[in-house]
Order: C-alpha cells, then structure tokens, then sequence
C-alpha cells in the first residue's frame, strides 16, 4: 500500500493481482478520527475536535478569523489486475473515491458549539468533497475501468509498485482537476454565503449541493468491472502503444504475423543452446576473465538499438559458491557483483531471489540498478545476472538495458532466457556431507572443551573448501575458548569476506569485542546483525550491555525493552536490565 498527500486529496493506492483482492478501505474504516460520509449521518458538533484557529500542514486556504472549520478529505482507491503477459498488460478493474471528515483538523469555537445554521454550513463543505470525489468516480469509470494499459518498466520497483506508480501519474490529471474543481466550490460557497450569514444565499447553496448529490447518485459507490476468460478479448481495449489484438486475444506493437523471427544459437563445444531475435546481432567473442580466468564470455547478443547487450558465459571448476547455502550465495553473489561492476555509482539491488529455470535448472538470481558516468553522459541502466550451478561449474548469464523504455526488449530477452538449455546439466553444486560431518565433529569437541582438537578439524575443513564459512566461525569460537583473541577476531573477519551479512559471526564477533570491554568497536557489529536480524533477543541483549558499559543507560534500556517485547521470560535478559 503506497499513500501520497495531494493537496487536499489523500490518495491510497491499493492493488492485487487476479483475485488476490485487498480491502482499499481499511486505512480509513479503522481510523477513529475519520468519518465516512453518510447521508443519514453528517458531522455532528461533539465531531469538531480540533484546535481553533489551527489548521493543516497542506491547507493552502484563507487562514481568517473563522468561526469554524471543516477538514474533509477524498480517497481514492484502485485495484488492477493483470491481463496479458507477453507483453505486458493491466486494467483498471476497480476504483472507489470516498469522502472522510477529519475530526482532529476540523473545529468550532466555543461560543458557536449550539449553532445550528453555522452546524449546516460546515455539513455542507462536507458534501462538496463528496460530490467531487463521485466526479472522480464518474471520470474514471468512463475513461479508464476496462481499457488495457502497457506494464511500465520496472526501473529499480517491483512490479506492483510500478504499475500502482504508473496509475497514479495517469490519474493525476483526474486528481488535479477534481482538486481545483473542489476548492473554487468552496470558496464561492463562502464568499456567497459569506461564511453562512446570508441565509437566503445559504438556502440556494444547500439545494444546489442536494441536487449536485443526487445527479452524482449513480457515482456514489465503488466503480467495478468482472474480467472473465470470455470476455475479456470483448471488454478490454488495447493502448495507443499497443494497439494491434492478435489471435490468441492479446495487444502486441506490431501486426499480427510481423513478430520478429526467432533463430537459434548452439553451442557444441560448451554445450547449451539459446534462442534469439533476428534482429539482435550475435557475436561469439569467447573472451577471458582476467581476474578470474577460468570464467569465460562464450557469447553476446546486441539489440538493433544498441540499448540492450544479453550475454551467456561459462565458467570450469568454479567452486566460488562450494559449501554455501542459498541465502549465503546470494548474498556472496551480490558482493563478487559489486566489487566487479568498478564504474558503477549508487547500486541499489531490485531483487535478489533463488528461481527455478523453465528447463528445471535451479538459477540465483540479481537485478539492479545503477548510475554509470561515461563521455557520453550519465547513464542509469538495469542490469540482470544469474547463476546456474552446474555440477563443479557455473553459468553465468547477464544482461544490460540502457533504454528507459525498454518493455519489448525485456519481452524478447525473457524469451531468450527462458529458451537456454543446458544439453548435460548435473545439477546444482553439492555441499558435500563428508564437509557438513567433520564440521559436526568439530562442534563436538568444541562443545566437549578440546578446543585444539576442534581447531585441527575446523582447519581440515578449510583445506578442503576455503569457502565453508561455518569452520571460520567455529574456529573463531574454539580459539576465543583459549584465550586467543586477536586469532579468533581474525578468524570471524575471514567468515565476514565471505558473507559480510551472517549474523551469527557479526553478533559473535561483538559479543567477543564486548568481552574484551572493546564496546564502541563492539556495536557496528551488532548494528549490523540486527539491521538483517531486528528480534534476534540476544543481539539485542548485547547491544544493551555494550551501551550501558558506555554510560548510555536510557538507550540500553531501550534495547533490553525491545528484547522483553520478544521474549518477556529470558532470564538472562532480565537480569541484565
């Protein structure tokens, strides 16, 4: 749920998809200060209760000597759902505006609190923000329940939030017009009322607004549209950008039988293949990592733009994700792409998520985005990376849109990915369960106190994979047990270049930094656990003692609160607040 203040319009977008449908009125429903409107029950007097002579922040009004104030606000509510998906496609299937009395912004001086024409003059403002808002109600039925718009592009959002983006910038112009629309009735209704004291004026106002209401009637409520199979082809219609409906019932940017032809790459000597457009130019360049020289680019494809690249590489023997779980290589993979991506500014990751490829291959996956200064100019493109394990090896495929307005070419390079295959795919890398045993072996003599013992197995470990992050922590653990604290830091230093976020190492590299009365240095580490982990109770402990050993009492009680709002019968923490 996204909420923006315009002007006086109080804009709640809330969406799904298909028939995950939300209730768009809650926010409201469950405020007790805002009042839906209802013919059969206007604001009353004990409704008033705000300051006088106080208004809010985005009340751009007259700020006079008034006798009283009224505070009513129109909420528009959406719902859209997806309607096509090469290329693309939402409608609008739902859309409610709504007005709401604030009470806390709304006000009558005292010696007015009995006034019942002032009362009917401030009920009457009320049902101007409810005629206004059925006008959005009747602007949007009309012009945009059941037409079909293109996906926009993601540019760093997910898909809900940028399409729930790209209706409210569609709706502003509706917004804006209802806005001024609204505070010019207002203001003549004051200025030809003045303010109530005419009352004849005032008789003509509180019928023209009786009969502004009624003609709106139709309007009143949420504004809908059902999609079914059947009818949707019937229903919808295709935007300008989009404007051509094929066969199978979906709006392409072509004519039907005119789509790019697809032609197919195969790749013997690495064994996969892949389709692509062709328009796109194919360039098998078989290039080298320098840094890492056992990864190799096999080959890219160029759009006819020059917009977009798509590259498929190899990578032989690659064990940089040996002995990691999922989360893990995620995480790994989003610091190998940041310290390779050396001119990229102002990296802010969309997703990063473990997917399974169409063909069955278990993918990790990243997207982001980014700030590129070049002679050209600033560049702000999105890149995607993915990862296939394959066996020992490693997939590596990524991609690079320059383009600001790149729906076809993300359509045509989600095509080409879903098209790779793998001709001898072995599966994802195995961890290994003679590693995961010695690792349990060594936890048992660290938990049994031969310490040296463990550290032999810990040691043997790392021989065996130099990636296995646990046998860096538990040897931290063991060596810490023997009192050698600046081994054990540099061993949790070792597990943190592999995984900058396990919070196990963090939290146990500020417990030790603790121990050692070192707490300023103590606290990053265990800001940065919680910043991944927020109710780990006893990162949260830590941190508590780390401030109150620093004189910060009143903050490391905040710390041991939180902790006892997660866990109010621990003990130890208990003992420490």
């Amino acid at each position: 749920m996204t909420k923006t203040v315009l002007g006086v319009l109080c804009l709640i977008a809330i969406s799904s998809i298909l028939s995950d449908n939300l209730d768009s009125n809650a926010y409201a429903q469950n405020d007790p200060n805002l009042i839906p409107w209802d013919e059969n029950r206007p604001p009353q007097f004990g409704d008033f209760q705000g300051v006088p002579n106080t208004f809010p922040d985005n009340y751009t009004g007259d700020r006079d000597d008034f006798r009283a104030f009224t505070w009513s606000i129109p909420s528009n509510n959406w719902m859209w759902q997806i309607t096509q998906n090469q290329p693309c496609m939402y409608t609008i299937t739902a859309f409610d505006a709504n007005a709401y009395f604030d009470k806390t912004s709304s006000w009558i001086k005292s010696e007015y609190a009995s006034d019942t024409y002032l009362l009917n003059h401030e009920q009457k403002h009320f049902d101007i923000t409810e005629i206004h808002s059925r006008k959005i109600n009747e602007i949007v039925a009309n012009e945009f329940l059941g037409k079909q718009f293109a996906c926009p592009s993601l540019s760093g959002q997910s898909q809900n939030d940028a399409i729930n983006q790209k209706i409210s910038q569609d709706l502003q112009p509706v917004f804006d017009q209802i806005s001024q629309e609204m505070s010019q009735m207002n203001i003549d209704y004051d200025i030809q009322t003045n303010h109530s004291v005419d009352p004849q004026m005032q008789k003509e106002w509180d019928d023209y607004i009786a009969n502004s209401l009624d003609y709106y009637k139709p309007y009143k409520d949420k504004q809908e549209i059902q999609l079914t199979q059947e009818t949707e082809q019937s229903t919808l219609t295709c935007p300008a950008d989009y404007p051509y409906i094929h066969s199978d019932g979906q709006c392409w940017n072509v004519p039907e039988g005119s789509q790019t032809e697809s032609l197919l790459y195969e790749n013997k000597q690495y064994g996969f293949s892949i389709n692509y457009p062709s328009t796109w130019q194919k360039n098998e360049i078989l290039e080298r990592d320098d840094d890492k020289p056992n990864r190799i680019t096999v080959v890219t494809f160029t759009h006819p733009s020059q917009t977009a690249l798509y590259m498929v590489g190899f990578a032989e023997n690659d064990l940089t994700y040996s002995g990691l779980d999922d989360q893990q290589i995620l995480n790994k993979m989003k610091k190998e792409i940041v310290n390779d991506c050396s001119e990229c500014q102002d990296i802010e990751f969309v997703t990063t998520e473990t997917l399974t490829h169409t063909n069955g291959y278990k993918m990790y996956y990243a997207a982001l985005t980014t700030t590129m200064v070049t002679d050209e100019g600033t560049l702000t493109p999105l890149l995607g990376y993915g990862f296939i394990p394959d066996g020992n090896d490693l997939w590596l495929i990524a991609f690079v849109f320059f383009s600001q307005d790149f729906e076809q070419i993300l359509d045509e390079a989600t095509l080409m990915g879903e098209s790779f295959t793998i001709f001898d795919y072995k599966g994802t890398q195995q961890t290994g369960s003679d590693i995961d045993e010695l690792n349990e072996k060594g936890l048992d003599l660290l938990h049994n106190d031969k310490y040296e013992d463990a550290i032999s197995i810990f040691d043997e470990i790392i021989d065996k994979d130099p990636n296995y992050i646990y046998a860096y922590n538990n040897k931290g653990l063991a060596l810490e047990k023997l009192e050698k604290y600046d081994e054990a830091l540099e061993s949790f230093d070792k597990a943190l270049e592999i995984d900058p976020t396990f919070v196990v190492t963090l939290y146990n590299k500020g417990l030790l930094l603790g121990d050692l009365e070192r707490y300023r240095e103590a606290i990053p580490y265990l800001d940065r656990a919680l910043a991944i982990e927020p109710d780990d109770v006893n990162v949260l402990d830590e941190k508590g003692q780390a401030l109150a050993s620093l004189g910060s009492h009143k903050e490391a009680l905040e710390y041991f609160d939180k902790a006892l709002a997660i866990d109010p019968d621990n003990t130890i923490v208990l003992f420490d607040k």
